[in-house]
């Protein structure tokens, strides 16, 4: 059985991962749904995502 190619790891991913955090505690912590952070979380995510995430996380919208 072939073995899946390692994929890279976003900014967001990795911040979680260090941090112990899931997605869900992520969502409450900022009022959004599942799927903005589902995304986010695969490198897409809107200006007002962003910004939500990064005040939330307390880093800079730069780190995401």
């Amino acid at each position: 059985m072939k073995q899946k190619p390692n994929k890279p790891i976003t900014p967001l991913q990795r911040i979680l991962k260090e941090r112990g955090l899931t997605q869900k505690v992520v969502a409450d912590m900022t009022g959004l749904s599942a799927p903005p952070i589902s995304q986010a979380c695969r490198g897409i995510m809107t200006l007002e995502t962003r910004r939500r995430i990064a005040s939330a996380l307390g880093v800079s919208e730069e780190e995401l």
